[in-house]
């Protein structure tokens, strides 16, 4: 993140933030030596409080988060690093770096030891929050989860599912053929889900998406979104047309296969292109308060549509549009540059002085 120009910077996926300095020199080098829950807790007790702490946002979670550290059944088996990441989570916050790495090390030390729920509270934050959490963490869950697969209700099932979906994708694009295969604890999920019991729009609309990455799972009916635009969409439609009267606003554009409605379809210069439009729901967040990167949910739908399109497909985020929505030119360079992506290719809009276009998926799916 560019704090200046509060413009997402050109690792809109891979977040750097970082918030060391918030913690002294002496603090650091004396938690190195402790056991992951041992650092959290003296991070936790010894962070600043306040609207300038980099953990402002959990002020009120912090003394639950501290107790249950403390409490040594809750902490083994794995509770206490499970409520920490799901709050993080539902907050749409990621980690500070300070604190990701033992957050990570907690989760490895006590995996063996977790609950079904446990498990995918921790499966469900990760994928949220776009967080890589590495190959042995990953290779953990992946055995995890078919050996306790027995365990899990209806519900979980499908939610550990989704997480999976979401992990593959987001492992997919960072590292592409050489990711650690997921597929497998997948299957193991699927086989144990009951159909007849899935009623709620939201668990079809997982199946189908696991169904979809992983091209095995149930055969669902598509659903077609409905045909309704946004202020932001509107907006964003309007500017392209303004900024230049070779830009063509074109009929919404339905992906066949999946019903998916794509936000904005333009044709400049012969050339068609769609547009996403991100509000904030897409986005996770620092701790210091502005936008990190895309949610693992989005990189997930990216990643659905990319092998769908016959044009290029771009982001673009509610920050970006905001801070540039008044440079004309700004504008215009982007139609001229979009126009050079061929087909399957699927972008974020980055940039503060002029446009950037950053991929979204492995490079290696991209004949360019």
């Amino acid at each position: 993140m560019d704090r200046e120009s509060n413009v997402m910077t050109k690792d809109c996926v891979e977040p750097t933030l970082s918030l060391t300095k918030e913690f002294s020199t002496h603090t650091i080098l004396s938690l190195q030596s402790l056991l992951p829950w041992e650092r959290l807790h003296s991070l936790l007790k010894t962070a600043p409080r306040g609207p300038e702490s980099p953990l402002a946002a959990f002020d009120r979670e912090r003394p639950r988060w501290i107790k249950m550290l403390e409490d040594t059944p809750t902490r083994e088996q794995g509770q206490a690093i499970a409520s920490i990441w799901d709050n993080f989570s539902e907050k749409s916050i990621y980690p500070p770096d300070i604190m990701m790495v033992p957050m990570l090390e907690e989760v490895t030390r006590t995996l063996p030891n977790m609950s079904p729920k446990s498990l995918r509270q921790i499966m469900i934050s990760m994928s949220y929050l776009a967080v890589d959490p590495g190959p042995v963490i990953l290779e953990q869950l992946a055995a995890l989860v078919a050996e306790r697969s027995p365990k899990f209700d209806n519900d979980s099932r499908i939610y550990a599912i989704h997480a999976l979906t979401v992990m593959d994708a987001l492992q997919e694009h960072k590292h592409g053929k050489s990711r650690v295969p997921l597929v497998e604890a997948y299957k193991v999920l699927l086989n144990g889900v009951k159909l007849v019991n899935v009623i709620k729009g939201g668990h079809i609309a997982i199946l189908r998406d696991g169904t979809k990455w992983f091209g095995c799972g149930f055969s669902l009916e598509r659903v077609s979104e409905d045909d309704c635009s946004s202020n932001f969409e509107r907006n964003v439609d309007e500017l392209f047309c303004n900024v230049s009267g070779d830009a063509k606003s074109l009929h919404s554009h339905i992906v066949k296969e999946t019903g998916h409605r794509i936000d904005l379809t333009h044709e400049f210069r012969g050339r068609k292109f769609h547009t996403e439009c991100d509000g904030n729901t897409h986005i996770v967040m620092g701790t210091n308060g502005s936008p990190s990167h895309m949610n693992g949910q989005t990189i997930l739908q990216t990643g659905l549509l990319r092998p769908l399109l016959e044009e290029p497909l771009v982001r673009v985020s509610q920050i970006v549009f905001n801070q540039k929505r008044n440079y004309p030119e700004y504008w215009e360079q982007f139609l001229h540059q979009i126009g050079s992506y061929p087909g399957k290719t699927c972008l974020f809009l980055n940039g503060h002085e002029s446009p950037e276009f950053h991929m979204i998926g492995h490079i290696d799916r991209f004949a360019l």
